[in-house]
């Protein structure tokens, strides 16, 4: 029990409360009083989804309590140490990191400080659930302690169209994700249509977003429109988070993101130019069928996603919006039109009907007119 022993008489101890993520807290107990009480610790201890706390160890000399944790790094399982002075109740994590071997679990080790100040940990088991033996998993470490920060990275990019047409818009998707060990505010998300060299802190992109808090792990999707191509040719889609490098990062480098495009000339537009039920008035509680003619006003071949139809929908539809059926439209040439039937459509009761079409209607190609692409056609049931 001495080595859960503090300076002043308490002695600290780890609690987890189970559920889907485990959330870690340090208490102390007060024998003198027995009294117990949360030790918060500065940032908060991580939950199971960001690493496993294993046995603590408190040096009263230094006023320190050490912990081993697991954690993944790029899916493999790496063991770090934490420490929390025990004045100022920060939190650090050391730095240098084991690499478990792939049939190690770190459960149930023993941790113990040595008179040297040296750490002296021992155990685990392997996946088969079998003890085996501790000497060749015994570790002796002397902890170098860095601060925990967090640590933005851009993990994805895509562009929409990925060669969009000159003077026309198009649309960016940026993923961004904190895969430090704290949570920080990712502030400014800033992106430039053409910019290959790295900008500085705090230049201003084409478009910005604001982030906001992000903790360990957790990834926001940010989508950027009506993005301008300018001239004709080979681009550098540039993304920049904590653009303004507000926050202090582990690794300050990993920020930005980029991508490279090729602006082309060509129109893209797509429009629903006509709609023909039959029977022109169908009876109630029988079914009829419906074809639909779209086309590509523009000037480059277009993907025309999905087309979706309502037998009744006098409301403009927003994107993802599901139809009553749906069917793939394919690529349609420049000029081209193609039509699609529906059959097997539900009439409903009697009375008057508005039938609606939606082409690309999960609003995936960026178009010069996105105003065209639903049509309606106003019928009565019998």
């Amino acid at each position: 029990m001495d080595s859960y022993r503090l300076a002043d008489g308490r002695y600290v101890f780890l609690a987890y409360k189970p559920d889907t993520v485990w959330q870690y807290t340090l208490f102390t107990f007060d024998p003198s009083t027995k009294k117990t009480a949360k030790f918060e610790t500065s940032p908060a201890l991580p939950s199971s989804d960001v690493a496993w706390l294993n046995r603590i160890v408190v040096d009263k000399s230094k006023g320190k309590i050490y912990s081993f944790i697991t954690r993944m790094v790029s899916d493999v399982r790496v063991l770090s140490l934490y420490t929390v002075d025990v004045a100022s109740k920060t939190l650090e994590l050391a730095t240098g990191d084991y690499t478990l071997p792939s049939d190690y679990i770190a459960e149930n080790m023993s941790l113990a400080m040595l008179k040297d100040s040296r750490l002296f940990m021992t155990g685990g088991r392997a996946q088969s659930n079998t003890n085996f033996s501790s000497s060749n998993r015994t570790l002796f470490t002397t902890a170098k302690f860095t601060a925990v920060k967090p640590d933005f990275v851009l993990t994805a990019l895509t562009l929409n169209p990925a060669s969009p047409a000159i003077n026309n818009a198009f649309k960016a998707v940026v993923k961004v994700k904190n895969q430090g060990a704290l949570a920080g505010d990712a502030g400014w998300l800033d992106v430039w249509t053409n910019q290959s060299s790295r900008p500085s802190c705090g230049a201003d992109g084409n478009q910005y977003k604001s982030v906001g808090m992000l903790n360990p792990g957790e990834i926001k999707t940010l989508t950027f429109t009506n993005l301008k191509v300018g001239t004709q040719g080979s681009k550098t889609f540039r993304a920049f988070v904590d653009s303004t490098c507000h926050t202090a990062e582990i690794l300050e480098t990993n920020n930005h993101r980029t991508r490279t495009y090729t602006a082309v000339t060509g129109v893209t537009d797509l429009a629903v130019t006509s709609i023909v039920i039959n029977p022109p008035s169908p009876t109630a509680s029988e079914t009829f069928s419906a074809s639909v003619k779209v086309k590509n006003n523009g000037s480059s071949p277009t993907n025309g996603g999905w087309l979706d139809v309502w037998t009744h929908q006098p409301s403009q539809q927003s994107c993802g919006a599901d139809g009553n059926q749906y069917q793939s439209v394919g690529t349609i040439a420049p000029g081209a039109t193609v039509t699609l039937n529906f059959t097997g459509l539900k009439v409903g009761a009697k009375g008057d009907k508005t039938f609606r079409a939606f082409v690309d209607s999960a609003c995936v190609t960026v178009e010069s007119d996105e105003n065209n692409n639903q049509g309606t056609l106003g019928y009565t049931v019998q």
